[in-house]
């Protein structure tokens, strides 16, 4: 059987292949794309704040245990975002800098030097990027959340905790509809972007989603007795038929649709097929080609949009776009490889500058185990 990490791995390994080819054919295969594909992969990407919040769970735990037991501490806050950092900065900056020269329209502004320019660089999260960044500010807003989060995970245990994401995305809907009146009360607050605080159609779903994902590692004993393939299945035509009925609808500041009375059905079904897909903890199809993928989904993410443009440049996409995608097919092990090699560059650079965290104290006592 196996394991929990294969598992959201081959699930990351899932999600960034549906991302790829979502973008590839919006850009180079727009029949494909506007028949079958449309706006899925900005949906697809929840999949990733959800694990993001699963894998954090751990993460928090081992800290807590390092810190003496204590959910909560300047010294585990600041381990953990300085941990975060070392994960998403290096590799962020040199897919900004890559973008810079190779996208062309929208991103050679990155050249100059200016404020929205050092906070894009520096993925703040009230500042919307363009194209396929936009991801990265609003993952880190998840991390910033993440420590309060677990305490109150700890300090209200399970079912408690999971009663609050339920009345905290009641407050984001509520947020939601009137979001334009309370930014106009408010007199904007500083936020320059205010799309920035929304993914997709609610007020900070991110949020919600990385919290559900935080929960799961006490979720999945409840749930594993009540889990199989059919189940995971089921979730699965739930999530995508809740990316059909919202994904025509995006929030756009001037205008709120009423498909946000839809959007908790694609949270929850989203969730759902993670939680179940962990649970069930069965060998899934082509298990070791998408886990092998999702290890490397974060630097995959980052770079494909490059590898198409390269692809481009070379003269390598202007065929039919049946034979575009076949070449787009065959020269992606360059990419993976590529990946692999910077991803692992990354890995080696962390552990020198993990280094230089806060020293951790002898743990006075393990993580408690949850009760609820």
């Amino acid at each position: 059987m196996p394991s929990t990490r294969q598992t959201t791995s081959y699930l990351k390994g899932l999600a960034i292949l549906m991302v790829m080819v979502t973008h590839y054919s919006s850009a180079y295969a727009f029949g494909f794309y506007n028949s079958f594909i449309r706006d899925y992969a900005g949906f697809v990407v929840s999949i990733f704040f959800i694990l993001s919040g699963f894998g954090n769970y751990y993460s928090m735990q081992r800290l807590e245990a390092r810190y003496g037991g204590r959910p909560l501490s300047l010294k585990l806050a600041g381990t953990f975002f300085w941990q975060r950092a070392l994960r998403i900065y290096p590799l962020f900056w040199l897919s900004l800098f890559s973008a810079s020269f190779l996208l062309g329209v929208g991103w050679n502004e990155l050249h100059e030097l200016s404020p929205r320019t050092v906070a894009t660089y520096l993925a703040f999260p009230t500042v919307r990027h363009e194209g396929y960044t936009w991801f990265i500010p609003e993952l880190v807003q998840c991390y910033l959340a993440a420590p309060f989060l677990y305490y109150l995970l700890r300090k209200l245990h399970l079912w408690r905790f999971v009663a609050f994401i339920f009345a905290l995305g009641a407050v984001f809907m509520t947020i939601s509809v009137h979001y334009l009146w309370l930014l106009e009360s408010i007199n904007g607050f500083g936020v320059s972007d205010p799309e920035s605080l929304f993914y997709r159609a609610m007020f900070l779903s991110n949020i919600l989603l990385f919290a559900g994902g935080l929960c799961m590692p006490l979720l999945n004993r409840y749930v594993k007795p009540y889990v199989n393939n059919h189940v995971t299945l089921a979730f699965l035509v739930a999530f995508l038929l809740s990316i059909y009925l919202v994904r025509d609808e995006f929030f756009t500041v001037p205008y709120l649709s009423s498909q946000l009375l839809l959007f908790p059905l694609f949270l929850i079904s989203v969730s759902g097929f993670c939680l179940s897909a962990i649970a069930a903890n069965r060998t899934l199809p082509l298990s070791r080609t998408f886990a092998y993928l999702g290890t490397y989904s974060f630097t995959l993410y980052l770079f494909h949009w490059q590898y198409f443009a390269l692809l481009e440049k070379f003269g390598l996409l202007n065929f039919p776009e049946w034979l575009n995608a076949m070449v787009t097919a065959a020269f992606f092990p360059v990419l993976l490889g590529a990946c692999v090699i910077l991803q692992k560059a990354d890995g080696r650079l962390r552990i020198q500058l993990s280094k230089t965290a806060p020293a951790a104290k002898p743990a006075v006592s393990a993580a408690r185990t949850e009760k609820d």
